[in-house]
């Protein structure tokens, strides 16, 4: 299954690469792509490799409706004993995906596919990453590899139970995580992308981030009890300071800058605390509407219909 955004140059190697990886196996197979409304030509590309051989699959969604959504969606429509998810930039190499289903027979019922060569990404990305899921792993009671991709393998016992969530708002890395059963990492050399952009900019990472950590940890929340108390002892310790001051010394601090700093802080605390407040209340918007996940637009090669 693999989720597809303007990578028009890239589907016709990634499908060669997957036939060669795949036919000496002797196994049954299908692959679908879900395309989040690509603008270059990408599902036709798909058409005509479909029209090639049927085996290569495309669901198109009526807009965009993002990265995670994308995934479920093949999820839902995938019919295999095993699915596995990756991504259409060459960045996830179909060649070690032998090494995954070996991890399946051994009696693995996930098997979550991890970075090793990360010294080839910026630093900022590299600290950037590191920070995420150092985070999310302390605020959260979900376990999650660190620098795990959404490159993975299921068994159908856990496709089918993912299936079953009903949030709108998804993490896909968290879920694998909160759900259980037998699960293995396994490294992997992450690949090069040499044509196409990456649809991960920096705010998109960001979003991506927070709406992870506010998905599977409460923890922000009490941020205001905390932030409140700290702000309230060194509110109560500084006054104390200045009391004393102006009864045993002549030094009497000056009002003004003081009152200010204080304000500015105790006004970004405020702030703060809000926007954090602000998410969950948006995320709980999101889920009350219970709208559908996503809208298919077009199935090529599909005759199920499973959402």
């Amino acid at each position: 299954m693999i989720p597809v955004l303007n990578e028009r140059d890239n589907v016709d190697e990634l499908c060669s690469r997957i036939r060669e990886t795949l036919e000496p196996l002797e196994i049954l197979f299908e692959v679908i792509f879900v395309d989040d409304q690509s603008t270059d030509g990408t599902i036709e590309k798909l058409e005509a490799i479909h029209a090639s051989d049927k085996r290569f699959q495309a669901v198109q969604f009526s807009r965009r409706f993002g990265y995670q959504i994308s995934i479920f969606a093949g999820l839902e429509h995938s019919r295999g004993d095993v699915v596995i998810t990756m991504d259409s930039d060459l960045q996830h190499p179909p060649e070690v995906i032998p090494r995954m289903l070996a991890k399946f027979r051994e009696g693995q019922d996930v098997v979550n596919m991890v970075r090793k060569n990360l010294g080839e990404k910026s630093l900022l990305k590299r600290a950037g990453g590191m920070a995420f899921y150092r985070l999310i792993n302390f605020l959260s009671p979900t376990p999650m590899a660190l620098q795990s991709a959404d490159f993975r393998l299921y068994s159908r016992q856990v496709v089918d139970v993912i299936r079953e969530f009903p949030e709108r708002t998804l993490f896909l890395r968290g879920l694998v995580g909160w759900v259980g059963f037998r699960q293995a990492n396994l490294e992997f050399e992450e690949g090069t992308r040499t044509t196409g952009e990456t649809k991960f900019s920096f705010w998109a990472m960001v979003k991506f981030a927070a709406d992870a950590i506010v998905s599977f940890s409460t923890s922000p929340l009490y941020a205001a009890l905390y932030i409140g108390t700290a702000l309230s002892v060194t509110g109560g310790i500084y006054g104390v300071y200045t009391i004393a001051q102006a009864l045993f010394t002549d030094n009497y601090p000056a009002g003004w800058p003081t009152i200010v700093c204080l304000l500015l802080m105790i006004g970004g605390a405020q702030m703060l605390l809000l926007g954090i407040i602000g998410i969950y209340v948006a995320k709980m918007f999101v889920e009350v509407k219970s709208r559908p996940r996503y809208i298919v637009r077009t199935r090529i090669g599909i005759d199920h219909q499973d959402s």
